[in-house]
């Protein structure tokens, strides 16, 4: 047995109906670059993890298509703590966590790519790539 048995296909149009869904909730939220060790669970609380950079997200949050989302325009953010980035958790407009994902330098395939995971406190990180995809 594949990993890929374990997982639940929609098809593609409640895939893309999922993404809008996740669209909507990240509108206007934000996205945290932490470093390790990442949480067990989404959601779960930090414990010794350090905020290194959020990132504001914009309104609407990005665009939804074929089941995926991806982000829209990202400004780049001013770096608050020197780590080297791992993870990151999107929170919506509220505050509320949405989700957890990994981090990674451009080109690295992560789900949120940025310009450097070696951050700098007081230097400015882009956000290279964002993207969910519904399976």
């Amino acid at each position: 047995m594949t990993d890929i048995d374990n997982v639940f296909a929609f098809a593609p149009a409640r895939a893309t109906a999922r993404a809008e869904l996740t669209s909507g909730w990240l509108d206007g939220g934000t996205f945290v670059v932490y470093d390790a060790p990442r949480t067990d669970h989404a959601g779960d609380a930090l414990t010794t993890q350090t905020a290194l950079v959020t990132f504001a997200l914009p309104n609407p949050s990005g665009v939804a298509e074929n089941g995926v989302w991806t982000v829209g325009a990202v400004a780049a953010a001013m770096i608050a703590a020197t780590g080297i980035g791992v993870w990151g958790r999107a929170f919506d407009s509220t505050g509320a966590a949405v989700g957890d994902g990994d981090v990674g330098a451009e080109g690295s395939g992560a789900m949120a790519e940025i310009s450097d995971t070696s951050l700098v406190a007081g230097g400015y990180c882009s956000m290279v790539s964002f993207t969910l995809t519904e399976g």
